[in-house]
Parts: structure tokens; C-alpha cells; sequence
């Protein structure tokens, strides 16, 4: 068995060799700038070298902990043990924050492989009618309230943010997260479900911006009413690590194929989690999404996720039960831009040190930007399953030896050729050469309920093609290729004893 102090600093170790950039600017350290004594813990072996440099990367990243962390003479907060420097470092927080945000799509991935997608934690949910009209309701007053405020937002406000109510938290492409100044700014809901927890001292966050795209490719990406969708969506967007459906309440259609009501349950994987200093957060919440009309006539899309609570769905162990407020407002501004309103509010829950958590959330409103990169995504293995379903039927075309984008002939590699290609667009069956080749990184759930993730090759006719495609097509011809997503459960030993956690009274 590893040392505990040996292990500390080995989760330190791999998470910073897992960035190339980390690793070249640990061959920039000086490290006798610092002086460092033997670690105190019996038995210790951890190389002083790798700690040493470990240690500086953490400080010079975050110069307020620099006293904290290194070992000053001066100092009255001498470090005892590499598992307290682990703790100083976690309590800054955000030196290690931004490492692991870019390693989180390599851990979805293997997350899911490993079943954190396939396992429900909790026992049959089954909601009785009086059930299901009260989560409508609350998800219906949700989506009222803020088409309202975004509506005065638009026409009251001007489109303009009033500094003197927001700060701004995080920005990122065309997008901008703010916090509001104080607590009774843009709570998300109706007066009825705004009873937020007066602990979580988290004020309420707005996201404004605009991003490229189609709303039908936006609502393609956000609309996941399966399982199975859901780990394609979270493939794409990054924006939970575990996840499971409890009821489908309410079915997309052919006529509105945008539209869902859901209850769910996902994890959220914190910085950090891999020690024993902080817990994963995981959200039992009802989640609505599609269409609706602003008071001008103009179309917008929604989305909404609010936090609700059943006997059946009991706290985790290893987890801490959080909860959340947050309505997304889609609207086309522009033949290609979208511009995205999210408004609302994440309690963590439990003893959260801020620094940890703030990023983790402003990261969660920003995923919203990749929903049209997804609804695309979804779009392109759609029309995949439908040429492969035609050349099952007809078989491929012969295509002559010439890249199909710049007519360059296409002859068979021999050793040397690495400049060459002999791929193939896999909408036109036509070959691409290494120049001219296109390659997009496609999720597929297979048979056993495993994600694959594919890199698939395509020219560039095809590709601006699937593109421009309206979603509202694939979204139609996937609902009726599966005949409708899952039926909903019916009554039977049903519950409506459930509570909006945090936002609201009891609903039973």
C-alpha cells in the first residue's frame, strides 16, 4: 500500500504530466530559488526534486499562497506533511482548477465507459398524475417568469448589463458570466420556488452571449430525453460526468421534437474529488426543454433545469446532494448567431470552499456554447446511419482515384508516402487526399450501452452540407426510427411526495 504522503503527491504528479504545458514549464522551474526540508511523514519517499517542483508550479500559479506553501523559516504555518500542503493548495484552489477542467473530456469518456451512465442509483420512480402536473407546473411557472425577464431584459433594459448590480465572473468566446452584487438579483422562478437556502452564500449568476449557429442545431443539442442521448450530449458538451433518467414525463414528437419533460439525476465531478478534501455533487432535478412564442411572435428555445426531491431518490454515499435554479433563453438574432440568456443559481451544498466551487459552475452555464457543436454532431451521425442504411440496400458507388475536393489523383501509398491518403468521405464514399480530408470526432452508444467515440473522415461538400441541414429533420426521423423516446411510467405504488429542494415548499 502506498504512503499516504507518497500518494498525495502522486495524484499531484499525474495531473500535472497530463498537460504538455505544465511539463514545459516544469523545465523552466528554478528550484533552488526555494528551500525545502524533508517531508515530516515516517517513511516518506517521495523525491524531494518532485515535490519541490510540485510545489512551486502550485504557488507560482497563485502568488498569494506563496507563503503559505513554501517552507519560510519566517513562517508560523510550516507545513507538517505533503497531505497539508495538498490542503493548502486545495484551499487556494485555483491553481489546480484549470488543469483539471481541461482533463475533464478525457475523464467523461472514461467515466462512462465505466458504467457512471448505465447504473440507476435509485429504485423505480413512478409519479402519479397530480405528481406530473405539479412538476409541469413548476417547470411551466420557471419558464413564465424568465421569458418575462428576459423580454425586459430586451425592451426595459436595452440589452444592457448594470455594473452596479453584476461583476463578471468568467468570459469566454462571446460569452460573459456575471454574479450578481447581491443576493435578490435575477433569482430564477416565480416568487413560489425562490426559497433559496440563506447558507449557500452564492449569489445569482446571468450568462449573456451570442454563439454561431442554427436554433434548431442549439435545440437538437440540448433536447436529451434518453439515456443514450444523454451520454452523446455530455460527450460533446462536457457538462456532467454521471448521469441517469427516472421518468420521462413528457415525449418529444414529430409535431414538437424539441420538446421534453424529464426527471433526472447526474454527478458533477469537483476539482479535486480524487482526495479525500472535497465530494462529487450530484442534482435529482426535472429538466424541460423546446419552444415557445415571445409576446412579439418571435420563436425562442428553452431550457430548464430546477431541483426536486423524492422518498426514492435518498442521498449517495460519497456524494453530497446539491441543488440548482437555471433557465437558458435561446433566441436567432442573425441567419447564423444565436444569442443564449441563462439566468439562475447552484448550491452546492455542504462545507464547499468557494474557490473550488465558483469555476465549476460558471463553467456549467458556459457549456451552453457547445450545444450547437453538438446538435451539428448529432446531425452528421444521422445522416451516417442513413447513407450506411442506403448502402446496405444499393452498396457503394465505384468512385474513380481522385480527391473529390481538388481532383488530385489519388494512387496507393507505398512506404514513404506519408504525405498521402487513401481515406474516403463516408457520406460520398468519394476519396479525399491528406490535404483535402476532413475529420470529426462522432460519438456512438453501441449495442451494449458503451459509448465509442469515432474520428470519421469527410470531404468538404459533404460536410457544409450536413451542416446546413435543419435539425428539425433529424430530429424527427430519430423519433420515428425509435417510435418515440421511452413511454412514461405509469401509476403504480406511485409517489407525489416531492420537493423542489432549496426553491420551494412541498409539492405533495
Amino acid at each position: 500500500m502506498q504512503l499516504a504522503c507518497e500518494w498525495v503527491m502522486h495524484q499531484l504528479y499525474q495531473r500535472c504530466l497530463c498537460s504538455s504545458a505544465i511539463i514545459d514549464h516544469f523545465t523552466r522551474v528554478q528550484t533552488e530559488r526555494f528551500s525545502m526540508t524533508a517531508c515530516p511523514d515516517d517513511g516518506c519517499c517521495v523525491p524531494l526534486e518532485q515535490a519541490q517542483q510540485l510545489v512551486h508550479f502550485a504557488c507560482n500559479a497563485h502568488s498569494s499562497i506563496l507563503n503559505l506553501v513554501l517552507l519560510d523559516k519566517r513562517s508560523e504555518h510550516r507545513p507538517k506533511s505533503c497531505g497539508f500542503i495538498l490542503g493548502l493548495i486545495a484551499h487556494s484552489g485555483i491553481c489546480f482548477i484549470s488543469i483539471l477542467q481541461r482533463l475533464r473530456a478525457a475523464q467523461e469518456v472514461s467515466a462512462m465507459v465505466k458504467g457512471r451512465f448505465t447504473v440507476n442509483p435509485f429504485p423505480d420512480l413512478k409519479l402519479t398524475p397530480s405528481g406530473t402536473d405539479n412538476l409541469h407546473e413548476i417547470a411551466g411557472s420557471i419558464l413564465e417568469a424568465n421569458i418575462q425577464r428576459y423580454e425586459n431584459f430586451l425592451t426595459k433594459e436595452q440589452k444592457k448589463i448594470d455594473m452596479d448590480h453584476w461583476k463578471v465572473l468568467k468570459t469566454k468566446e462571446n460569452s460573459t458570466v456575471y454574479s450578481a452584487r447581491h443576493h435578490d438579483v435575477y433569482r430564477t422562478g416565480s416568487p413560489a420556488h425562490q426559497h433559496h437556502h440563506s447558507t449557500s452564500g452564492l449569489p445569482s449568476l446571468l450568462s449573456l452571449g451570442t454563439t454561431v449557429g442554427s436554433l434548431e442545431d442549439m435545440m437538437f443539442g440540448v433536447v436529451n430525453p434518453t439515456l443514450e442521448i444523454m451520454r452523446i450530449k455530455a460527450s460533446y458538451v462536457d457538462d456532467l460526468s454521471g448521469a441517469a433518467v427516472l421518468a420521462n414525463l413528457e415525449e418529444s414528437s414529430v409535431e414538437d421534437p424539441f420538446h421534453s419533460l424529464v426527471v433526472k439525476w447526474m454527478e458533477l465531478d469537483i476539482p479535486l474529488h480524487t482526495t479525500s478534501l472535497v465530494n462529487n455533487r450530484d442534482y435529482v432535478y426535472v429538466e424541460a426543454t423546446g419552444m415557445v412564442n415571445l409576446s412579439t411572435g418571435e420563436r425562442v428555445g428553452y431550457h430548464v433545469l430546477h431541483s426536486v426531491n423524492f422518498p426514492q431518490t435518498h442521498e449517495l454515499p460519497g456524494r453530497v446532494r446539491a441543488s440548482m435554479s437555471i433557465c437558458g433563453i435561446f433566441r436567432q438574432i442573425r441567419p447564423n448567431a444565436i444569442e443564449v440568456f441563462v439566468t439562475g443559481v447552484m448550491d452546492p451544498g455542504g462545507d464547499m470552499i468557494r474557490v473550488l466551487v465558483v469555476p465549476s459552475i460558471a463553467a456549467v452555464f458556459l457549456s451552453t456554447l457547445k450545444y450547437v457543436h453538438c446538435g451539428q454532431m448529432k446531425k452528421l451521425a444521422w445522416m451516417l446511419e442513413k447513407k450506411y442504411a442506403e448502402a446496405k440496400e444499393l452498396g457503394t458507388p465505384n468512385r474513380e482515384h481522385i480527391c473529390v475536393t481538388c481532383s488530385n489523383p489519388i494512387t496507393n501509398r507505398r512506404i514513404g508516402d506519408f504525405g498521402k491518403s487513401n481515406s474516403t468521405c463516408k457520406l460520398c464514399f468519394g476519396y479525399v487526399c491528406h490535404t483535402c480530408k476532413i475529420e470529426r470526432n462522432l460519438s456512438f452508444v453501441t449495442p451494449d450501452l458503451l459509448l465509442a467515440r469515432r474520428k470519421v473522415t469527410f470531404c468538404a461538400v459533404c460536410l457544409n452540407s450536413a451542416i446546413h441541414e435543419n435539425a428539425s429533420v433529424a430530429a424527427r426521423a430519430q423519433i420515428v426510427a425509435t417510435d418515440g423516446v421511452a413511454k412514461s411510467f405509469q401509476p403504480s405504488a406511485a409517489s407525489d411526495a416531492s420537493t423542489v429542494s432549496g426553491y420551494s415548499s412541498s409539492l405533495g
